[in-house]
């Protein structure tokens, strides 16, 4: 068990096939992004405080991300340092 801040993910065990990210942020932290292993995907919902949709991004085993939209969503906000 770790306790800190989420919205700076977990190095120690990095890099991670899959991320999910169940709390609203205004974009993906930059240091989730970079724990990604390639053919990776991260999932988070994105948007405002009050309305944000399920952000889809894939990390190809070439270093190309692919970005991709789903359902419109609310979740809790995202407090920390890449957060709100």
């Amino acid at each position: 068990m770790k306790g800190g801040d989420g919205s700076l993910g977990w190095d120690t065990w990095a890099p991670y096939e899959r991320i999910i990210i169940t709390a609203a942020g205004p974009n993906i932290p930059e240091s989730c992004l970079q724990q990604l292993a390639p053919g990776g995907i991260i999932v988070m919902p994105v948007g405002t405080k009050e309305k944000q949709v399920l952000q889809v991004l894939s990390l190809t085993p070439e270093g190309k991300w692919i970005s991709q939209t789903a359902d419109p969503v609310k979740f809790v906000p995202l407090i920390g340092e890449q957060g709100w």
